[in-house]
Order: C-alpha cells, then structure tokens, then sequence
C-alpha cells in the first residue's frame, strides 16, 4: 500500500494525494460506477496541505498481479465481483485464493476498502441459509475478515421463475434494478431503479465519517441493495427508515410466460429462442451451453450444475464468462411477461445499511447504498404497459416525473461530501484530516 504521506509540496502548501483504486471488472452485469471519478473533482485544504483524490480503474488481474500497493483505498461498488469469487472458489480456487489474498494482505497492511451495494458481498456472508445459487455464490465469495452479514434475496432473473418451487418474489431487493431494465446498449430511458432514501444517523457513536452532520437523517441513492447484520466489532453509521422499503417503492410482481399460450413449453421454448439467439453464429460458445440449457429444461440439471456444466466444458474463466453473458442477455430479452396484482415486499426497515470496521491495520466500510449517484425529488415508480413484447431488456418499471437537485455542476449529488469523507476515512486520514462536511467548502473543480 502507498504511504498516506505522498505529499508534493508547491511553495507552502503541500498536496496529498488519496489514491483509489476502483474495480471495473464484473461477472454479467457491468455496474462498476464511474461516478466515482468525480472524487477527482474534489480538494480540500487543511494546515497548509491540499488533498486530492486520484481514481485509477483496475482489473481482476491487476489485483492478482499485487499491484494494489499502489494504492490507499480499493472500492468495489454495483459491480457483481461477488459472482467471479463465488465460482472461482468452486471452480478455480488457485484463483480465489490468490485474488483474496491480495486483497487480504492490501487491508491488513493498512489498505482500505469500501463496499456499495453488491461490493458488500464480497466480504460479508449472508445472514440467512442460501436459498439461490446466486445467494450461495455470496457465501462463497465471502473474505471471512468482518463480523457483519448481509440481509438480502436475490437469483437469477426469469431462471427463479422456471425452477420448481420459486416465485418472482425470490429476486428480493434486485428486483429495483432488474425491473428497470437491463438495456446497458441504448437503453430507451434512464435506468435508475431504487430511489432516494432518507438514512437515520446513529448518533450515539458520533463516527468521524458523519461527525459535524447535525441533522437527523441524510438523503442517499438507494438501489436493491442489502441491509446489514452488524457484528461485535462493527460501528454502524446509518440505519434504514422505519418504513419498508415496498412502502416507499411500491413495485409489483410479472410473471414469465413465454411465447405461443405460455404454460411450461411456451416458458422455456421463449428463453431457449431468446438465450441462442445471443449466440449468432459463435457455434463454439453455442456448443458449450445448448447439452446444458436441453438439460435443464429437461429438469435433468439444476441452475447450479448449468453452471458447473457451463465452466467444465469451457476452456478458461474468460470463455465461461462469455458464455454466461450472453445468457444473461438472453434471459433479459425473452417476451413474453404479465403483470400480476401482488406488490413485492421487500422489508429492511430500521436495519443497518452503512458500518465500518476494522482488519488489521486497515479500514472497511460497508455501504449498502449508493453515495456516488444521483439523488432525486419527487416521482414514482410506474409499471409498463402490457404488451407481447415485455422483457427485463427494455424495463417492467420505470421512474417518472422527478426532478434532480442541483449542485455546482447541476449533478444532482448534494451530499458527495459524504463519499469523499468515506474514502478519506478508509485511506487511513484523521479525524482532522477529513473533508468537510459542507459540500459548500469543497472545490468542485471545473473541467
């Protein structure tokens, strides 16, 4: 890790420079954030020295390679890294064990990490029993170096639907995000899901992170993320509103129905058209997932051993990648979807959503939220007409009739500061060190 006192003196001032690294790689859904960049938009000035942040993208390999000594603080956000770790750790442990044991010694050594959203799971495990494959990747992918757990239900969207026993209720918190669309190409409107949340503040331990901040609550983007279990060593920082989360986002269930009259065969003869359709005339990346997808529509396999079938047969972690996505976007393009009458009930009332802890040397924050975006006034949430052509692709809800606030560059993020007090914190910096809390009293640097 580079030291916190790489200072460049100009006259009598010094600038001290924060250096992020911030992970872009993902498994099938690209949500690494570069709103984060906008921390480079940000100084501060504090005893005669300036502090900057420096944001460097990175990759799984950078992080394989040990090159996170070059850097202060690590932020793994929306991204589903998680997934990578999960199935590294079942199907290439020499992979996992490296990747996690880079980033172990990075912390422990005094690096900082912070988790938004999805990034949470990396560390943390779940605090129920699995239930999905994708839930039981989350365990997987777990460092094992933090008390807190995570409260969260998530799968495989449209595949929940199709294996036995599941509900479209068992996408959990993610259904914000999914149901929002998952058109990451052109996307025919702005893709927010979730909504801004007004977070309590816990002032009985008066964090240097939100220290200064003298109201009661402070709005944050929330986007399906997880609430958290906060172990002995945790300090949590925010709590969600008394209010259930469907309370303040009502959303309703769809159901899959496929093509033809639907039933079963209308069900999965829609998503084995949609899914090799994806494939073109890749007659390689086809051959390794169509044995599997007849399987289990067969109900010979489970979604599980799709995937075990998908990695065996594939000849690295980058082919079985591929082969993933484009199953994904598959799965998100398949028509035909009806709207039920039943809402999702998505509870995470008065539970954590931000703490911090400590490993070694080094600071964690744990965020299960989205400081770095865009917050919002007024609008809801609006279902999508029904139509023969609904898909997770295009949206089965969006936001309508809001307003964004305005900052200094009309970005709609008034408490940034908060974020770039997060990251000061995790780098390592004193409580006088901090930026403040004003937003006001931060340079927003003009480009």
């Amino acid at each position: 890790m580079v030291s916190n006192k790489s200072e460049i003196n100009h006259g009598k001032l010094k600038n001290k420079i924060i250096k992020v690294a911030r992970l872009d790689d993902y498994w099938m859904t690209p949500w690494s954030d570069g709103a984060f960049n906008r921390l480079e938009k940000c100084e501060w000035t504090v005893n005669n020295t300036i502090y900057k942040f420096k944001v460097t993208g990175i990759s799984n390999n950078d992080i394989e390679k040990g090159n996170l000594k070059k850097y202060n603080v690590l932020i793994i956000g929306g991204t589903d890294q998680f997934a990578n770790l999960g199935l590294w750790k079942i199907y290439n442990p020499k992979r996992y064990n490296t990747w996690t044991k880079n980033v172990k010694d990075f912390i422990k050594n005094g690096g900082g990490y912070i988790g938004h959203c999805a990034g949470t799971f990396c560390m943390c495990k779940l605090n129920d029993k699995p239930k999905s494959f994708i839930e039981k990747l989350i365990n997987e992918a777990s460092l094992n170096i933090t008390d807190t757990k995570v409260s969260t239900r998530t799968a495989l969207p449209l595949l929940n639907q199709l294996i036995k026993g599941r509900s479209p209720e068992d996408l959990g918190n993610a259904v914000y995000v999914i149901y929002s669309g998952l058109n990451d190409e052109n996307p025919t409107h702005e893709q927010i899901g979730g909504g801004p949340i007004k977070f309590v503040i816990n002032k009985d331990i008066n964090h240097p992170i939100i220290k200064g901040y003298n109201k009661e609550n402070i709005e944050i983007n929330w986007a399906g993320g997880p609430g958290l279990i906060p172990g002995k060593k945790a300090k949590t920082i925010l709590f969600y509103p008394k209010e259930k989360i469907c309370e303040l986002f009502p959303v309703k269930q769809w159901e899959y129905i496929g093509i033809g009259n639907g039933g079963q065969i209308g069900k999965w003869g829609g998503l084995a058209i949609s899914v090799l359709q994806q494939f073109n005339n890749d007659t390689k990346l086809r051959g390794i997932l169509s044995k599997s997808l007849q399987d289990l529509i067969k109900g010979k396999i489970s979604d599980e051993e799709l995937m075990k079938s998908i990695y065996e047969n594939a000849k690295n972690d980058d082919e079985a990648r591929d082969v993933m996505r484009k199953l994904y976007k598959g799965l998100a393009k398949a028509t035909d979807w009806k709207r039920l009458s039943e809402n999702f009930n998505i509870d995470l009332h008065e539970m954590s959503v931000m703490v911090t802890e400590t490993y070694g040397d080094g600071r964690i924050s744990l965020f299960g939220a989205h400081p770095e975006h865009k917050i919002w006034k007024g609008g809801k949430i609006v279902e999508e007409n029904e139509t023969k052509n609904n898909c997770l692709w295009d949206s089965l809800h969006r936001w309508v009739d809001y307003e964004y606030y305005e900052d200094d560059e009309g970005e709609s993020r008034p408490y940034y500061w908060f974020l770039c007090r997060e990251v000061a914190w995790a780098a390592g910096l004193n409580e006088d060190e901090l930026p403040p809390v004003s937003q006001e009293k931060i340079t927003i640097c003009k480009t």
